[in-house]
């Protein structure tokens, strides 16, 4: 896997790549040095990044009873892991940028409407976990298929005829397909990507592992509310290819204690849409 990986990067120009200012905004939030009007001092440089920040802290996903007006007021009332889950949210959005074509387009929009709607149920399921954790659950599951979106971006609709229809017509796994055909599979990918990006390394492990057999929600509960988030949505229908075999994460559910799933999933439908809806207006 590491050579294919390696010389698929090597050749790779249209990967995608977290902007500095993205990761100086991260480094800002964990520096406990630095202030909220430090923080809000580096966004208003970039006006587009300011405003949809500032729309989404005020959309009916993230809504207060009063309304936010500034950026270091965000970080105040909101939280800073919130914050970053709001950067990180936005940031997602410019990739549909790396479509060159409208079928390309809308292949990555599911894509990230699946991360989306990911992130949203692993925050629910971390919820009702009642034990913290649901902001880096959100942005975990928001990111943990982004070596997916990569291949696109690079592969363009190869990775749709080569790919997903090939695994369509066989019943085949999608991971096993892209391993078949690539090499390596989306979660190895996504992990280099965000090694690379210096990004917490929980979110590296939950790209490359939320596919695993063996999870232990005891040791690692992010990584196992993605995997079931992970397959929840999909079932609801928010993935590229939703029919696409899948293991079963039974076991995951009952740790997160969703009694009443079929109540759970309209839950997570209900806030997926409202997020959806916030992000529709960036």
């Amino acid at each position: 896997m590491s050579d294919s990986l390696d010389q698929f990067i090597a050749a790779s120009r249209n990967l995608p790549a977290l902007p500095a200012q993205i990761g100086r905004l991260l480094h800002t939030l964990d520096d406990p040095n630095r202030s909220a009007r430090d923080f809000e001092r580096i966004v208003v440089a970039d006006p587009t990044l300011s405003a949809q920040l500032l729309k989404l802290a005020n959309s009916v996903f993230y809504s207060r009873q009063e309304k936010v007006v500034t950026l270091s007021m965000a970080l105040v009332r909101l939280g800073q892991k919130t914050v970053k889950s709001l950067i990180l949210t936005v940031w997602t959005q410019t990739l549909r940028r790396f479509a060159k074509r409208e079928d390309e387009l809308a292949l990555v929009t599911r894509l990230l409407t699946h991360g989306t709607a990911c992130g949203v149920a692993s925050r629910l399921l971390m919820r009702a976990r009642a034990r913290g954790g649901e902001e880096e659950a959100f942005v975990a599951g928001l990111l943990h298929d982004i070596g997916r979106v990569a291949l696109i971006c690079q592969m363009g609709l190869n990775y749709g005829m080569r790919v997903l229809d090939w695994a369509a017509a066989e019943g085949r796994d999608l991971r096993e397909a892209e391993t078949e055909r690539n090499g390596f599979d989306h979660g190895q990918l996504g992990a280099r990507l965000m090694r690379s990006w210096n990004l917490p390394p929980l979110y590296a492990e939950t790209a490359e592992r939320h596919h695993d057999a063996n999870l232990s929600p005891e040791t690692d509960p992010v990584l196992c509310a993605v995997a079931l988030a992970d397959k929840l949505v999909t079932d609801m229908g928010y993935n590229v290819v939703p029919e696409a075999p899948r293991m079963c994460r039974d076991d995951l559910a009952s740790h997160f204690k969703i009694d009443e799933l079929p109540e759970f999933r309209e839950n997570c439908r209900e806030e997926t849409e409202r997020m959806l809806q916030a992000l529709s207006s960036l």
